[in-house]
């Protein structure tokens, strides 16, 4: 495989897995038959650990229904708006070897700021539960938002709890900055079916799936998803299948819009989130470190253009490794000074304060209050092992800790004032208070 062919299928990540999630190209729908007559109370037959269902990506006008099996079966999905009366037939998918059993389907042309649910009926096995989701308020709108963000998942049964908590914290958004399936860890993942087996594995608990029933995802990779602290151009020389094969299975359980992993989601007037891969495009081969690269030269021009270009009071970076530490292993983003160079010359440039960073991958929790206002929430481990403080930390750290734990930010606005307010809180999982803050910003004048 060479570089081009590999930028290619690295890029769209394995995007034939899913339904309607790569136009143009792709084959319409197959002929949707009629469900059995089923209500709102309907019983539900079709559930983990033999049948998974979950939601990613709610925007204005779509989100991502995606749904597994253990066998081969097709699947019929309905959507029911709130306000509707009955529920629509939306799409007839297979599910087999080819996609591991998953499927995704784009639920498209939906209303914006308003409730859904939907659930998938297993030919064999009936429905399964419904999910639901709501739909981003217009670009206009001022409108609350609370939203939760972790990493670091694994298995630890006797963890599970932890999953009932953040359920209960009732948001429309979760952010998963990394490392869920830990695939790296001995026996670690080469194969197609190796990987597979490993993201369902850490998809199968119950409460997981139940969590996930009401609480749609926006996820990221970091390098337990394919290897440690991998870097995308090293690892495309040193083993471009594991790669391929880890990304792609990856998506098949992650799945998004798009040929590229960094997207941006915006949540009215109040936030605009810039969601990042910093590690396909990592490279660090240049012997000169101050010309290592993470983010490559596309995306480091779309993040830059698009914080100049946005108008939302809140412009949250969403990373999965620190972007305020001091080069710990040469894997956060003070070892790439040129591409966060960039990023503080923007933040400096157009007076964007305070530009919020969330990330995680380092085991504990810290907050940092960093130059030109900017705050970083570090947060995880959700459910996976702890990690170690560093010898020293420097004078930005406000807050750490080292347990368990899970960050939440509320976002809302006063109307007369026009000041928009942020207010963070990291939990442990067990849902105790660690630390809280505050920030405010400016609505942007209509």
């Amino acid at each position: 495989m060479n570089r081009r062919d590999w930028l290619i299928a690295c890029g769209q990540l394995a995007g034939t897995a899913a339904v309607g999630l790569t136009a143009p190209g792709c084959e319409p729908p197959p002929t949707i038959p009629q469900l059995p007559q089923a209500g709102l109370d309907d019983e539900v037959t079709a559930l983990p650990p033999a049948y998974l269902t979950a939601t990613f990506e709610p925007r204005e006008d779509s989100a991502i229904a995606w749904f597994a099996s253990g066998a081969a079966t097709v699947a019929h999905v309905e959507l029911w708006p709130d306000g509707q009366e009955d529920p629509q037939p939306v799409a007839t998918v297979e599910l087999d070897a080819a996609t591991g059993l998953t499927a995704a389907v784009h639920l498209r042309d939906l209303t914006p700021g308003t409730e859904h649910r939907y659930r998938v009926f297993f030919e064999g096995a009936g429905y399964g539960p419904w999910l639901r989701f709501r739909t981003a308020p217009p670009r206009d709108a001022v409108e609350p938002v609370s939203f939760l963000f972790s990493g670091d998942v694994g298995i630890h049964a006797e963890l599970d709890g932890a999953f009932g908590v953040l359920a209960a914290q009732e948001v429309p958004l979760y952010f998963h900055l990394g490392d869920w399936p830990y695939a790296d860890q001995a026996p670690a993942a080469y194969t197609l079916s190796q990987f597979r087996l490993r993201h369902r594995s850490v998809r199968d608990p119950y409460a997981i799936q139940e969590w996930l029933w009401s609480t749609p995802l926006v996820a990221i990779f970091d390098d337990h998803d394919v290897k440690e602290n991998w870097a995308g151009m090293e690892l495309a020389d040193e083993d471009p299948e594991r790669l391929l094969t880890g990304l792609r299975v990856w998506r098949e359980y992650f799945p998004f819009a798009g040929e590229v992993a960094y997207r941006e989601l915006r949540w009215g007037r109040l936030a605009h989130f810039f969601v990042l891969d910093t590690r396909l495009y990592r490279d660090r081969r240049d012997p000169r470190r101050d010309r290592w690269k993470m983010l490559g030269d596309a995306q480091l021009a779309w993040l830059t253009a698009a914080l100049r270009g946005s108008d939302a009071a809140f412009k949250i970076i969403v990373s999965s490794v620190p972007f305020g530490f001091d080069g710990y292993e040469d894997d956060d983003w003070s070892a790439f000074a040129a591409d966060r160079g960039a990023v503080l010359d923007v933040v400096r440039e157009t007076r964007i304060e305070p530009l919020i960073v969330l990330s995680a991958d380092r085991h504990w929790f810290a907050a940092r209050h960093l130059e030109n206002g900017i705050r970083e929430y570090q947060v995880g481990p959700l459910t996976a092992g702890l990690g170690k403080y560093p010898d020293s930390f420097p004078p930005n750290v406000v807050a750490s800790a080292l347990v368990r734990n899970f960050g939440r930010i509320d976002l809302d606005a006063d109307a007369e004032t026009g000041i928009a307010r942020l207010t963070f809180s990291c939990r442990d999982i067990d849902g105790n208070l660690i630390f809280t803050e505050r920030a405010e910003s400016q609505l942007a004048s209509r």
